[in-house]
């Protein structure tokens, strides 16, 4: 949990430890529902200091290269061939990420 709230705030812009514990306690609640184990609360900048010195920083790497290689090829693949005229309302979306159960 707490290297996803790293990231998310890194993204988001906070540059220290300070920052990225404000920004998980401005979210708590949205972070608590993508993540039950924060539903006590959001860690403290010390918490997030410690986890992360104790992180592996290659092995880190390795493994958000290896997500976002994924993720992005998944996001972005399109579908070969031509994509219909006209999608009726109700009928499957051409560029959905998933066929119709």
């Amino acid at each position: 949990a707490i290297l996803t709230i790293v990231l998310l705030a890194t993204l988001r812009g906070c540059k220290g430890w300070k920052d990225i514990a404000q920004f998980a306690e401005k979210r708590k609640f949205l972070l608590a529902i993508l993540m039950p184990c924060l539903r006590d609360g959001t860690p403290n900048c010390d918490t997030i200091a410690r986890a992360l010195a104790r992180a592996d920083a290659i092995e880190f790497e390795l493994a958000f290269t290896t997500i976002a290689a994924i993720t992005f090829k998944n996001l972005f693949r399109l579908p070969r061939g031509r994509p219909p005229k006209k999608i009726a309302m109700g009928e499957f979306d051409y560029f959905a990420t998933r066929p119709p159960e």
